[in-house]
């Protein structure tokens, strides 16, 4: 790597810089809500799952409906765990940078504040990560119930849901007033998953209070970084802080620091009497919750990919019938480019969903198929 010393910064003023570019790196640090939003992801797709494969009428290579449960119910408590951890270090974060008394800990507490206050599900699941700790985990019982018009009209023939028992919850813990009260007025049996969904909008709430007053931070101390650019005399390549500090053998140790150039940018660009958080939602760096969003393209090669497997069921593996289905979709679309990427992409979905249901990992299922080969070839060697 090549360095070109263009400017020089005297201690204060490379201390005020590097506050400066820290303050602005911590605007793409929603690490913490990615996995929040993740994992709600996770559990939509497989409460999907499920019900279309208890849905459907064949019974061949269906799981228990007791293992079912069990991959719901891990999926449901790692997102009431990373909840808590995204609230928790934020709130330690903006205590230990700001103090207490600082407007930013005082808007985050409001945010919080205001999502427990307003919302049944959030200040429920709230507690209930509590639960989880300390008495058990929260699904009571898997039903097989007959399809509702949703799941008629895609074919399924029952649904699978995973509920909790009211009263159960109400005598293993101490809830609190509020919350006790709101239990008490649940059904003796309901679901979580509706719950968690009501919950996501009053999280990215708080996002966004905390996410706003980065980017106010931001602002007040750009500044600092954005009077030393002023000084470059040329924008190639890409500008970074260097720290040169001696060693014991009489050169130098360079610590570099790349500046956040398009972070920058967009900064320059926002109103504070508007909505401040307008140029990162644009750019997309700005986590909404919820299902993410598929082009028409991206549904397109899916419905594809969807046609592959299907034929293939349809007629137990490679036929004549089979290769013909494939060769009239490719002639369709004069491009193979479609068919396979649509069945590549359906493929990593299921294998996906197959590991979230055995609670195991995309990679251990591919590693499986591989084992048999191996000690074959071994075997031979």
């Amino acid at each position: 790597m090549n360095f070109r010393f263009d400017v020089e910064l005297s201690a204060a003023e490379y201390e005020e810089a590097r506050q400066a570019v820290e303050s602005i790196l911590r605007l793409g640090g929603q690490e913490i809500f990615k996995l929040v939003a993740r994992n709600y992801e996770e559990i939509e797709s497989l409460n999907a799952y499920y019900l279309r494969l208890f849905g459907l009428p064949r019974e061949r290579g269906r799981i228990e409906p007791r293992e079912a449960a069990i991959g719901f119910m891990n999926a449901c408590v790692n997102w009431l765990n990373v909840v808590r951890l995204f609230l928790d270090h934020e709130e330690t974060w903006l205590k230990r940078t700001f103090g207490e008394n600082s407007n930013y800990f005082t808007d985050f507490k409001s945010a919080c504040s205001q999502a427990f206050d307003s919302s049944i599900a959030y200040r429920f699941l709230y507690k209930l990560r509590n639960y989880t700790t300390h008495c058990g985990l929260p699904i009571s019982s898997v039903n097989l119930d007959p399809p509702g018009a949703e799941e008629r009209a895609a074919g399924l023939h029952q649904r699978i849901s995973f509920r909790l028992n009211r009263d159960d919850l109400l005598r293993d813990f101490n809830w609190g007033a509020k919350v006790r009260d709101d239990l008490a007025t649940m059904d003796p049996a309901f679901e979580l998953l509706p719950l968690i969904g009501e919950a996501m909008p009053h999280l990215d709430a708080i996002l966004q209070a905390t996410f706003a007053n980065k980017v106010r931070e931001c602002l007040r101390t750009l500044p600092g970084i954005r009077s030393h650019l002023s000084r470059m005399t040329a924008r190639a390549g890409q500008p970074c802080l260097l720290r040169l500090t001696p060693n014991d053998l009489g050169g130098y140790e360079i610590s570099p620091m790349m500046l956040p150039m398009d972070a920058i940018a967009r900064l320059e660009t926002v109103d504070l009497s508007g909505d401040v958080l307008a140029p990162f939602r644009r750019t997309g760096e700005f986590v909404r919750p919820g299902p993410p969003t598929v082009s028409p393209e991206s549904r397109y090669r899916m419905k594809r990919g969807s046609l592959v497997l299907s034929a293939h069921l349809h007629e137990g593996g490679p036929s004549p019938a089979f290769f013909e289905t494939v060769n009239q979709l490719i002639r369709e679309d004069g491009d193979i480019e479609p068919v396979l990427t649509g069945t590549i992409n359906l493929g990593i979905t299921i294998l996906h969903l197959a590991a979230m249901a055995t609670n195991t990992t995309p990679q251990s299922i591919l590693a499986s198929f591989g084992e048999g080969d191996e000690d074959q070839a071994r075997g031979q060697s």
